[in-house]
């Protein structure tokens, strides 16, 4: 049987962890949803503005 198989996400999270020998996704601390969304509103806001510009 080959070396053990560790886990690992390609660049660092803030809001998950993965433990490296079994695979298990945990989130890393309480996620504030309210907060997601607001940030995920302004992101979008942003773009529609950017490729608005565009036309």
């Amino acid at each position: 049987m080959g070396p053990p198989l560790k886990y690992r996400f390609g660049s660092p999270s803030r809001l998950f962890a993965v433990d490296e020998t079994s695979g298990q996704l945990t989130t890393a601390a309480p996620i504030d949803a309210e907060s997601l969304c607001s940030k995920a509103r302004q992101q979008e806001a942003g773009a529609s503005s950017q490729s608005s510009d565009k036309q």
